[in-house]
């Protein structure tokens, strides 16, 4: 099998929150819970090792209205462009 690089190029834009999420709560493995972080600033605050948690939440596939907060957001900084 062959392979071959990648090379991604994307313009960054100034961005004031980063998520993610997961269609499946990762903790429990249950697949009729979504799970998502939110930070302020760009995603290399939520993927780096900065000090902190971010906003943390799950709710149920079937009832998007009632999510349930897991953690507090509690990371000192937030990265941004200018």
């Amino acid at each position: 099998m062959t392979t071959f690089p990648w090379l991604f190029l994307y313009k960054t834009c100034q961005g004031r929150l980063c998520f993610r999420y997961s269609h499946y709560q990762p903790s429990s493995g249950d697949s009729s819970e979504i799970y998502a972080e939110v930070v302020k600033g760009l995603g290399e605050t939520l993927v780096g090792a900065y000090p902190g948690r971010a906003m943390s939440f799950v709710c149920k596939k079937d009832d998007l209205n009632s999510p349930k907060v897991l953690g507090y957001p509690s990371k000192p900084i937030g990265l941004f462009i200018k």
